[in-house]
């Protein structure tokens, strides 16, 4: 019963057939194929006391073919379609850079909330307001200022220093099989960093973070030159240039003072290590010895 039923719901729907509403009139109609011309839904509605049809609003029947209004619907949506992507052409043509961070803001749904309701407003409407616009570009040269400003202090707090004795011996470390290796002396600590950078930080934990204490970034030693954070004791420098001077020296003086080989951070053991305030093994392959 129920299969014949749905049938003859499935064949009103994809070819109705004109029916007339009324006996004393010739007006023709289409019955409504949700609710098979019943006028009344019959499927189970949840917090939902009427009972009618909400597609043909209970008359059971449509004056129009439904083949036709479906048509109509596509063309529309079709249509409205087209015209957002030709304005977004359009908007890509005469706002190439605004369009790439926004289209690339809009893939991911992250970054700036700003940003973020630009691309939305850009994608589903199609269209952003001149005021809109004009605030995206004070943002972009608000942030080159920034940007430039930042680069100016980082130049003038740039310290020259000869890092070839630093890099040469980093280099053997690193061709001796380290994987990471990390050189401690003169309160500091210099590892290798990204870009071929070395990453400077302090000896001691004194930064506070989220797996506790550990420690502090000084900055990095980067094309010749050392390039401090902000807040970087100003004696962070002359500490760099003593080790660029002396490496061997500098490792030797941080294990007869802790006790600890500069270049692996064991405890030196042997009396001939403790002496020469480094472990044989690292003095050969850091090329210390």
């Amino acid at each position: 019963m129920m299969d014949s039923f749905d049938s003859f719901v499935d064949s009103l729907i994809e070819n109705p057939e004109p029916i007339v509403t009324k006996k004393s009139s010739n007006e023709q109609a289409f019955p409504c194929g949700q609710c098979a011309g019943t006028g009344v839904y019959h499927g189970t509605r949840i917090h939902q006391e009427k009972r009618h049809c909400f597609a043909c609003r209970g008359k059971g029947y449509f004056k129009t073919d439904p083949r036709k209004l479906k048509e109509n619907r596509t063309m529309r949506a079709n249509k409205k379609a087209d015209a957002l992507k030709n304005a977004i052409e359009s908007f890509q043509e005469n706002n190439p850079a605004m369009f790439a961070e926004l289209k690339s803001a809009y893939a991911i749904g992250e970054g700036n909330s700003f940003i973020l309701s630009l691309a939305q407003q850009l994608f589903q409407r199609g269209t952003l307001s001149e005021k809109q616009i004009a605030a995206w570009h004070r943002g972009k040269e608000k942030l080159a200022e920034i940007k430039d400003q930042r680069e100016k202090e980082r130049a003038e707090r740039a310290v020259t220093v000869d890092l070839a004795p630093i890099a040469n011996m980093f280099a053997t470390a690193l061709q001796s099989g380290y994987k990471r290796p990390m050189y401690r002396a003169n309160g500091l600590r210099i590892k290798p960093g990204k870009a071929g950078a070395l990453y400077v930080l302090t000896e001691a934990r004194t930064q506070y973070g989220p797996y506790g204490e550990s420690p502090a970034y000084e900055g990095k030693i980067a094309d010749g030159q050392f390039h401090p954070v902000r807040d970087t004791d100003a004696d962070t420098a002359s500490k760099l240039i003593a080790i660029a001077n002396d490496p061997k020296g500098e490792a030797i003086r941080y294990g007869q003072k802790t006790g600890n080989c500069s270049c692996c951070g064991r405890e030196l053991t042997k009396h001939s290590s403790i002496d020469a305030g480094i472990g044989p093994i690292c003095a050969e392959k850091w090329g210390l010895n």
